[in-house]
């Protein structure tokens, strides 16, 4: 039994060390982010959060209410970046407008092709109600996951 537990340890620890994340990828991670954007960085002694100022090879500094701080790039294992709900708002403009408005243009004519009211509905009802729903979307936080 012993042995069996031994080469399995063997077998599976190479694959579990490869899939663990590169230095270079987290420097690649944190390079895409800009100034002024909000950050959280987990790192073994717990979650940071704050805007971010800059990164360099070995250390990235975030600042917040209490001063700057300059966080050891190996320690940090996760990063997120503050997003926000636009695309999801747009998506559901578009339909939630667009939809009901080339169903109400089709349904206003009565004799006739409407195949081009419908479109003309469906495109003028999705461009405000996508706009609208994109600009309500947007005052929605979130927190993306950017690295592993």
């Amino acid at each position: 039994m012993t042995k069996l537990c031994v080469a399995v340890l063997a077998v599976t620890a190479p694959v579990l060390a490869a899939q663990m994340p590169t230095d270079s990828a987290r420097r690649a991670a944190i390079a895409l982010f800009t100034a002024g954007s909000d950050v959280r960085l987990h790192t073994p002694s717990g979650t940071l959060e704050g805007v971010f100022r800059r990164a360099n090879a070995t250390h990235v500094t975030i600042g917040d209410i209490d001063g700057v701080q300059e966080i050891p790039l190996a320690g940090v294992d996760t990063v997120w970046v503050q997003g926000n709900h636009w695309k999801a708002g747009g998506l559901i403009g578009l339909l939630g407008v667009g939809l009901p408005m080339g169903i109400a243009v089709a349904g206003a004519c009565d004799n006739g092709p409407c195949a081009h009211g419908a479109l003309f509905g469906f495109v003028l009802g999705g461009f405000v109600g996508g706009s609208v729903g994109a600009l309500l979307g947007s005052t929605f936080p979130k927190w993306e996951r950017r690295f592993p």
